[in-house]
């Protein structure tokens, strides 16, 4: 019987219902793609053309707030900001800053897959501050989700006080990817705490600043910290037309990035239910009876579709 009412309901379902329901799901898969590919990117730039990754940082910040305030000013979004979310403002782009000169670093002298896997512990830590800082509910499911997430940074990082390594098997990881300092596997983490503050920043702001204006104080800060520690640490290369490519690629992949994600903020909350995919699933409609076993869907979370998607594609 619920099998055939779940067919009936398939057979009614239409883009526009799937988009009206799902879109704060829809957006954060998007936007993750979008990160996943600048990342990739990154990666590229600095192995294939030696580009150093503050450099990268900049040029993606300075590609960022040109496109972002285009786009300000031919939409409708509104720069008169009220008073009190100034500082959210500040801390948004405070901690965006600091998460994306960590994370871009890190992917350029870590393996990839490892960068990835360290950082989207985010979700899971976006859950964490939300239930602080927000007041949304963490029950059960949270609390074993947030503990497996770090057994799986565990075992990408795999410590040598809780593993045995032997070794021949360390030098080998030596000469695959050179010594590589203990502490760097902290800087992806590091990167997903700010970006967690950043994002409850985003859901404090919701409905009351435009998605996009946060961004172009995100792009601001990144033109121009970067920039700073690149001079003092890394210094700048002086591209070719590959080179121009790929970093402008960077910049605008990962504003459209920003964008999704920031509008999925604003849409569906952090931490707690990100889409009632009960509730979803049970439109009532004239050809479509209830599904009461489509409830065990229920209070599904925003940060078990942000890993999942990220992983499939890294």
């Amino acid at each position: 019987m619920a099998l055939g009412s779940l067919v009936a309901y398939w057979n009614t379902l239409t883009l526009k219902s799937v988009w009206v329901n799902f879109r704060g799901i829809i957006l954060m898969i998007l936007a993750q793609l979008c990160f996943f590919l600048t990342f990739f990117l990154t990666k590229v730039a600095n192995l294939r053309y030696d580009i150093p990754s503050f450099q990268i940082v900049t040029v993606r910040g300075t590609v960022m707030l040109v496109v972002n305030s285009i786009k300000i000013y031919y939409s409708d979004a509104s720069l008169d900001i009220p008073r009190r979310f100034y500082k959210n403002l500040f801390w948004r782009a405070f901690a965006g800053v600091i998460s994306s000169c960590l994370i871009f670093y890190s992917a350029t002298v870590l393996k990839f897959g490892e960068c990835l896997t360290i950082f989207w512990t985010l979700p899971f830590l976006s859950v964490i501050l939300a239930a602080i800082f927000l007041d949304e509910r963490l029950n059960l499911f949270d609390l074993l989700a947030i503990m497996m997430s770090f057994i799986g940074v565990l075992l990408v990082f795999q410590p040598e006080y809780l593993f045995s390594v032997s070794s021949n098997e360390k030098k080998r990881a030596e000469n695959s990817q050179g010594a590589i300092h203990p502490v760097t596997y902290l800087l992806p983490f590091i990167a997903a705490i700010f970006a967690a503050i950043a994002n409850v920043q985003m859901r404090v702001m919701k409905n009351h600043v435009h998605y996009a204006v946060p961004i172009l104080f995100l792009s601001v800060a990144l033109s121009s910290v970067p920039p700073v520690i690149a001079m003092l640490f890394q210094g700048f290369q002086i591209l070719t037309t590959e080179g121009y490519v790929i970093t402008f690629a960077a910049g605008i992949v990962g504003w459209i990035g920003q964008l999704l994600q920031s509008k999925s903020l604003q849409i569906e909350k952090l931490g707690t239910s990100f889409c009632d995919i009960g509730n979803a699933l049970e439109i009532e409609s004239p050809k479509t009876p209830s599904i009461p076993i489509l409830n065990i869907c229920r209070y599904r979370k925003c940060c078990w579709f942000y890993p999942g998607c990220t992983g499939f594609f890294s």
